[in-house]
């Protein structure tokens, strides 16, 4: 497993753990609204670097394969920011199916 690999599997874990906070976040009625706008701006970012192509390399200077997929991510994210300021669990999965596509396009790109 090369090391952009070993990387993006803390990626994933990172992922899962803003899923966790954002769940109890709703759970326990606090700074729901803070991940609500966390995601709406991952949202933003998303559309905003699909647009204007602004970079061309992306962390640990590789170049960025995940282009095509960062409309489907800024979908999602608003998505999953409307969803957590509702208190709607729901956004769970849609966080989850973005990973996994996101997964998904990691193996395409490097492995096959």
């Amino acid at each position: 497993m090369n090391y952009i690999s070993q990387l993006y599997i803390v990626c994933v874990f990172v992922r899962i753990g803003f899923m966790y906070l954002a769940y109890l976040s709703i759970q326990y009625n606090k700074y729901y609204k803070t991940f609500s706008g966390f995601y709406a701006v991952l949202g933003i970012g998303s559309i905003y670097h699909w647009i204007y192509k602004y970079r061309k390399k992306g962390g640990f200077n590789q170049s960025i394969w995940w282009d095509y997929l960062r409309p489907f991510h800024g979908f999602m994210f608003f998505i999953a920011a409307y969803l957590i300021y509702q208190k709607n669990i729901l956004f769970i999965p849609t966080l989850l199916l973005d990973t996994i596509v996101s997964i998904y396009g990691h193996l395409q790109f490097h492995y096959f």
